[in-house]
């Protein structure tokens, strides 16, 4: 997708790779990348996405997300949802170099999660829309947990799970929530994994086994092509100066 001619056509301070931090856009693309293992996933699988290389696309992970249906469902009772984030169901999340290199890695992501949008969601949100896609509050409005007790979204938050929908993601990570445009000469791998059923709002109140069914997953990827004067400068620097990246964060 080409930037319409009058579009504001300089990139602000968003490349600091001691290089000039102003360069003209060539152009901004939208991507769909599908998981290298593509299919349905359950409980306990790994989900891997592999953004490609690139020589001249910088991403913006500001305009990026991850993308998928969701499903949580039980088989004896419908009173399940899913736990009270949006990605109760992600356990851990690792990002990695092509050539596999450990970037970040964040265990117990889900908690991690849960506690960021406690701390960020405007009341607004939580007391509306959250409550039933986030579970920002419970299903439940007394401790009984009968069906007549249900809160304002409760009924909706219980259905949704049941029916599954698609839920638009942005990742929690230092790299993926950076307004620093990354360069993909060197790619970059996303590995999810997902957490039980159990875990992810299954077992809540459960009476039965509880299944958790991830499909259509896609990393839904934004990125911009820049001067050629700045990717040349670019690459000098890159090609002559080492540098690591190292993130990690454990939630325990």
């Amino acid at each position: 997708m080409s930037l319409h001619p009058e579009q504001r056509k300089v990139i602000p301070n968003r490349l600091k790779y001691l290089n000039p931090t102003l360069t003209d856009y060539v152009g901004r693309t939208t991507t769909k990348i599908i998981p290298n293992n593509a299919g349905t996933f359950n409980a306990n699988s790994q989900i891997t996405i592999e953004l490609p290389q690139s020589t001249s696309n910088f991403a913006d992970f500001q305009n990026s997300y991850l993308s998928m249906n969701v499903q949580l469902t039980n088989a004896v009772a419908d009173k399940v949802s899913f736990d009270d984030s949006s990605a109760s169901f992600i356990k851990r999340l690792t990002l990695k170099s092509s050539a596999g290199n450990v970037l970040e890695d964040i265990v117990n992501y889900n908690e991690l999660c849960a506690v960021s949008e406690l701390l960020t969601s405007s009341q607004g949100y939580t007391g509306s829309v959250g409550q039933i896609l986030d579970g920002t509050s419970s299903k439940f409005a007394t401790a009984g947990g009968t069906p007549n007790t249900y809160s304002a979204g409760g009924a909706d938050r219980i259905a949704l799970a049941k029916a599954g929908g698609r839920r638009c993601i942005k990742l929690i990570s230092g790299i993926l929530q950076s307004t620093q445009l990354f360069p993909m000469n060197k790619g970059l791998i996303i590995e999810i994994y997902l957490t039980t059923a159990e875990e992810a709002g299954g077992g809540t109140d459960a009476v039965g086994a509880s299944t958790l069914t991830v499909t259509d997953v896609a990393f839904i990827l934004d990125s911009v092509q820049v001067s050629p004067e700045y990717q040349i400068a670019y690459d000098q620097q890159f090609n002559t100066s080492a540098f690591i990246l190292l993130v990690v964060c454990n939630l325990v």
